[in-house]
């Protein structure tokens, strides 16, 4: 699922839960909890390297592993709960943005 797939699957929910419970919900409403992942087949990583971990904005960990002898997995994981705008900011920009150009590294 992409950035704009993802947010449209949040809006969606957040206007159906509005629904149901009859009133908007707080603008200050928390994500406590995201994880997303990509595998890239035909992959591997470089060298004796097996896995990096970064954490990067609003507490957002980072991880690129193998994951089988020709898959790299990456992997996006909040890790401190955030408000809705600020996770709403973080897809839409490129802090999640680790797969976008790891490859450079790669070997086929």
């Amino acid at each position: 699922m992409g950035k704009s797939a993802c947010l449209f699957a949040v809006h969606r929910w957040i206007d159906i839960a509005e629904e149901r419970l009859g009133h908007s919900l707080p603008d200050t409403f928390s994500i406590t909890s995201f994880e997303q992942n990509r595998d890239y087949v035909g992959f591997r990583l470089d060298g004796n390297l097996s896995c990096v971990t970064k954490e990067g904005l609003f507490g957002v960990i980072e991880r690129v592993y193998q994951k089988e002898e020709n898959v790299v997995r990456v992997e996006h994981k909040v890790s401190n709960a955030m408000v809705f705008s600020e996770f709403e900011s973080l897809l839409q920009g490129h802090s999640m943005g680790i797969r976008e150009d790891f490859s450079h590294g790669l070997k086929c």
